[in-house]
């Protein structure tokens, strides 16, 4: 599999090393093994820039190990591999085969530099049976560009959530004016440690572990998102323990034959670093990290034995950045997948017509697709500042289930995103049109159950966007249930001030006033604590016949026990 970049003057002799992972062939008795296959003894150019000669690289100089391939999986490789050198071709802007030096200037970094690159990608390819997401992911040592203060570091690409062969056997081909795939692939800027002299393998695995969550959920990630990992991203003691998603300094989107391609970049954070992400927005988060050096600087670098925040190092960053634009701008998280279900208290368990199926302990019921894409276009709504807030309608037609359409991940931002932002206009609640099967429901009394991560973020729900005239919804992560919190300037809800508690199925909303909102902030305020609650917790306003539990995450992953 042809994956790297050409050799430019780095300091080891090898352009690139590529590795597989070979199920062998049990017919010819030959069992499961890793293969390794250098690239750059040979003239892989043909312009003496390295050898006065002009032999080709060919499967001849591999034929001893191709014999342990079996010859319908040497086809598909031989195959992919053609396919993946056009892709990194068009993503590395080659120019008939030969490596283009007059890279376009990026509006994060300036001009791409990828001088003294060497790469070293390791293969577990899906494309071909194997048991990982991802087909493949590309490791370059990068130099960095002293000029622009970018430090040198480890640069890992991901190949296989954008469509790589075009024949629907990973993903839907659509054609090419739309998302390739998932319209994204994954990067990582690791910053490289003195005396390293080979990337470390963690990141690939951790991105094969977002890869796999974005395969199964069909929920992609874009630009200003976060994801709550709550461990040390390479399993040491580092304080590096979630993840922001921003734009590639580098990389720009590339339009292939199977369509277009973004590259989110990870960017490890720290605990209070993510906070802040979600109190106010990812994109001010990643500004503040590109101003200080250590904390990721312009090309946001991840170092893993960072010990101090942002906060820490620029005190005056909390108060007058974050502080301040939470103040002044609200929360732009509109949405996060959570473990959370709701109860409606006003039926009797026995009522055969009852959605308390929604809640803990019951098989769910599932939302329609049109449920689904009005929570979707929900979120979309709610990144876009308007003087008033809208939820759309649900729509007779059949949602197109387009990828590239926002979506929750885990505990993950909705931010505003280019590619995202389009034609969708603010409709009124007149013209909600129910689902024929689904009835709305208004609701007496509700009980609201969430796990302590997700309860922790109800005084953001309420201080950073229902007082802001938005809304907030809760996705659970094991089912279809969702819960929108609505203030009272949203349009198209179908929660009412009279009628404050609405389910479409498993969809609850639930409409809040400013006076109610400012009477559950006081009474909420323990969830603001930094030790954690003792659970469980219980919250109730009866005058209101509202009651919220804060559980152990053991309620929600045993609901039976």
């Amino acid at each position: 599999m042809f994956l790297s970049l050409c050799r430019l003057g780095g300091p080891d002799p090898l352009d690139y090393i590529s590795m597989y992972r070979n199920v062998g062939c049990p017919a010819q008795d030959v069992q499961e093994h890793w293969h390794y296959v250098s690239f750059g003894l040979s003239d892989l150019y043909g312009d003496n820039r390295v050898r006065e000669h002009l032999l080709g690289f060919n499967s001849q100089g591999l034929e001893g190990g191709e014999q342990s391939l079996c010859s319908q999986e040497q086809s598909k490789i031989n195959k992919l591999e053609k396919q993946a050198e056009e892709f990194l071709n068009a993503v590395f802007c080659r120019k008939d085969g030969v490596l283009d030096l007059s890279f376009k200037k990026s509006r994060a970094s300036g001009s791409l530099s990828h001088r003294n690159s060497q790469a070293c990608p390791a293969t577990p390819m899906k494309g071909l049976g194997g048991p990982d997401p991802l087909d493949y992911i590309s490791m370059y040592r990068n130099v960095g560009c002293p000029a622009q203060d970018v430090q040198e570091h480890w640069h890992y690409v991901s190949f296989g959530l954008s469509d790589l062969y075009g024949d629907n056997r990973v993903h839907e081909f659509t054609g090419p004016d739309g998302p390739s795939g998932f319209g994204f692939e994954l990067t990582f800027r690791l910053k490289r440690e003195a005396g390293e002299t080979a990337p470390p393998t963690w990141p690939a695995e951790l991105m094969q572990g977002l890869a796999r969550y974005v395969f199964q959920s069909e929920n992609t990630f874009c630009s200003g998102d976060h994801v709550s990992w709550h461990s040390p991203l390479d399993n040491s003691e580092s304080r590096i323990q979630h993840m922001l998603l921003a734009e590639d300094p580098q990389i720009q989107p590339v339009q292939t034959p199977f369509g277009l391609v973004s590259f989110l970049q990870i960017v490890g954070v720290c605990t209070e670093e993510l906070q802040a992400a979600q109190q106010w927005n990812g994109q001010g988060i990643l500004e503040l990290l590109r101003g200080v050096h250590v904390a990721g600087g312009p090309w946001l670098i991840t170092d893993m034995r960072r010990g101090e925040t942002i906060f820490d190092i620029d005190p005056h960053l909390q108060q007058e950045r974050v502080d301040k634009g939470i103040e002044t701008d609200g929360s732009n998280l509109s949405g996060v997948s959570a473990k959370c279900c709701w109860d409606d208290l006003s039926r009797p368990p026995e009522d055969d017509e009852d959605s308390r199926s929604v809640c803990v302990g019951s098989q769910p019921r599932h939302l329609t697709d049109k449920d689904t894409e009005q929570i979707r276009e929900a979120l979309r709504k709610g990144l876009e500042i308007n003087s008033k807030a809208v939820l759309p309608p649900i729509s007779n037609q059949r949602p197109s289930h387009d990828r590239s359409q926002p979506s929750m991940g885990h505990l993950q931002s909705q931010q505003t995103s280019r590619s995202r932002k389009d034609s969708l206009e603010s409709e009124s609640s007149a013209a909600i049109v129910p689902h024929e099967l689904v009835r709305t429901r208004q609701l007496e009394s509700v009980h609201l159950r969430f796990n302590q991560e997700s309860g922790t973020l109800i005084p953001l729900c309420l201080r950073g966007r229902l007082l802001h005239g938005r809304h907030f919804t809760y996705k659970s992560i094991s089912g279809d249930t969702a819960i929108t919190f609505v203030s009272t300037g949203v349009e198209g809800a179908f929660a009412t001030e009279e009628h404050p508690y609405a389910a479409h199925g498993p969809w609850l909303q639930i409409l809040l006033t400013e006076e109610f909102v400012e009477q559950m902030l006081e009474d909420l305020q323990d969830l603001n604590a930094s030790e954690e609650t003792k659970l469980p917790k219980e919250y109730s306003w009866a005058e209101r016949k509202l009651k919220i539990s804060i559980l152990p995450d053991s309620v929600f992953d045993n609901p039976l026990q």
